[in-house]
């Protein structure tokens, strides 16, 4: 640990803000004054994501994702490209298996023989009824295992794969020359990852080094620099080496984007993908099974999801996801909403999650509500002082 830290750069701060007044002068772009023209890169966590959404939710992605291929604006680097191939067999699979758990559940309507019916008036053409729906819905399960059995035995002709070919094969950009070369490359990434420099420095133990992020980086910073334009870098990744963490991913890393416009001289914004198609006017429903999907991505975040903060979105996908219409007290529901609308009121945008869970938190009833929902979430409340 003594060697490392010796092998550290003392002056890395300098090599960052190697112009110590711009701290003060530089005003970053905001998201909206950058959308209409800027470029958007895709992770491969982003790509994957899809093989978790629910109905109708991947052509609603791919109709924001198609304008931005159509006007040469969608920028898939050559590695995320790789990490989805090296990645979609395993998300197929789950695919398939749910396909042929399916198909092979038994269901038999009125299966077993009861003699003493036979006789009843109408039992015999209910029967009769039932036999052909059972039929029916066997040959429902054996198409259903014909999908399986195609998409098992195809290679990309799985519905995400089929829907990328469509739109992707021009948005693909290869590797900057300098990842080309192994050693110099090498050297490169111990360096950043001795001074703890993002992106990659989270994943160092991996097989490859954490090289992944490093190289999908490197070709935002090339393909940034080349067309001259504002970057938005679509990710699901919330770890410290992409987002400064406060109870959870916070900010962009000033070294990323401090990187970014050292080189470019334009603006970088890091986001998810439910935020991007908010961005882009995408159907609420959409963006919300994302979100959805979105807050099952743990592997993606340094701690997982208990320490990601709570907020009015996070608390009512956490309701929806256990199912909210099986409580049957739904004027505790309502209540949720009343007490959020009344903090929202207050004007105060940064106090008003606190004034929520104050709220919620001092009524009995909304807490019995919340622990049966998800019991982890009442000491968050509990100690929501830290919460915004």
């Amino acid at each position: 640990m003594a060697e490392e830290k010796n092998n550290c750069n003392p002056l890395w701060l300098s090599e960052i803000f190697p112009d110590a007044c711009e701290i003060f002068s530089t005003e970053y772009l905001t998201l909206d004054a950058i959308k209409d023209d800027c470029l958007v890169a895709l992770d491969a966590n982003v790509l994957l994501l899809p093989y978790k959404l629910g109905e109708f939710t991947l052509s609603d992605v791919i109709d924001i994702y198609r304008p931005l291929c159509e006007n040469k604006r969608l920028v898939i680097p050559a590695q995320s490209a790789r990490e989805f191939a090296k990645h979609r067999a395993k998300k197929v699979s789950e695919l398939v298996q749910y396909l042929r758990t399916q198909s092979s559940l038994e269901v038999s309507i009125l299966g077993k023989k009861v003699g003493a019916l036979n006789d009843y008036p109408g039992y015999a053409k209910i029967k009769s009824e039932a036999d052909h729906l059972s039929k029916e819905f066997k040959k429902l399960q054996d198409k259903l295992n014909n999908i399986a059995e195609d998409i098992s035995a195809d290679i990309g002709k799985d519905p995400v794969s089929l829907a990328y070919r469509a739109i992707f094969a021009d948005s693909v950009y290869k590797d900057p020359e300098e990842c080309l070369h192994e050693e110099s490359f090498k050297k490169e990434i111990q360096l950043r990852y001795k001074n703890r420099r993002p992106p990659g420095f989270k994943d160092e133990k991996k097989d490859d080094y954490g090289s992944g992020d490093l190289i999908i980086w490197k070709t935002i910073l090339s393909v940034g620099k080349t067309q001259n334009k504002n970057f938005v870098f679509v990710t699901a990744d919330e770890k410290s080496d992409w987002y400064q963490q406060s109870s959870g991913a916070f900010q962009p890393r000033i070294e990323l984007l401090e990187e970014y416009r050292h080189v470019t001289g334009m603006n970088l914004h890091i986001i998810p993908l439910s935020k991007l198609l908010k961005l882009l006017k995408a159907n609420k429903s959409t963006i919300k099974q994302v979100q959805i999907a979105e807050d099952k991505n743990d592997d993606n975040s340094d701690e997982g999801d208990k320490n990601r903060p709570l907020t009015w979105d996070r608390l009512l996908l956490k309701f929806e996801n256990k199912k909210l219409q099986k409580y049957s007290n739904k004027d505790i529901i309502n209540r949720i909403r009343e007490i959020h609308k009344l903090a929202n009121k207050t004007g105060f945008i940064g106090d008003s999650n606190r004034v929520f869970l104050y709220s919620i938190k001092n009524d009995d009833n909304v807490m019995a509500l919340i622990s049966a929902v998800d019991k982890d979430l009442v000491p968050v409340i509990l100690e929501f002082g830290h919460l915004i």
